[in-house]
């Protein structure tokens, strides 16, 4: 196999994959977090609802938006692939952190039922999508053979006496 260049093509990132699997993994954080406020923390049911529903659009949207730059630096290679994760990241935790505020400032919902919905379905969506980029980056053809340190045995070099 030959060193990656850039004029090789790389690996396109899987984005309805992996939108697929937010999707999921957010539908049941939701679940779990509904259950928690509804019967764990006994809030109504209305209110467990809404801050449930704000949750999951705002983490869940975010996250995806947050995917883009990786899906369009992606086959640029490894570097611009970390920065637009991080950036996403970025993105996706001013987004959450925005919404939190803004609710938090105008009063029209409970703020703790939406702190907790937010990282029950906001620390979920993280694992899966660090997953789904890690195992993008480390995909079998993306970086060749000759780029992973090879061990080398400096007695049989010259180096040490």
């Amino acid at each position: 196999m030959t060193p990656t260049t850039h004029a090789q093509p790389q690996p396109r990132f899987p984005l309805l994959t992996a939108a697929l699997c937010l999707t999921a993994t957010a539908a049941a954080a939701c679940v779990a977090a509904f259950g928690l406020l509804r019967f764990g923390m006994a809030h109504d049911h209305a209110t467990a609802l809404n801050a449930v529903y704000l949750a999951g659009v705002v983490a869940w949207g975010s996250a995806v938006v947050g995917l883009l730059p990786v899906a369009a630096l992606g086959p640029l290679g490894v570097m611009p692939t970390v920065w637009a994760y991080f950036a996403g990241a970025a993105l996706r935790l001013a987004a959450c952190l925005g919404v939190y505020m803004l609710v938090a400032t105008q009063g029209n919902t409970p703020t703790v039922p939406l702190a907790v919905a937010l990282a029950m379905v906001y620390v979920p969506l993280l694992f899966v999508e660090a997953a789904i980029v890690g195992r993008y980056l480390w995909a079998k053809d993306f970086l060749p053979p000759q780029s992973q340190p090879q061990p080398t045995n400096l007695h049989t070099q010259g180096a040490v006496a």
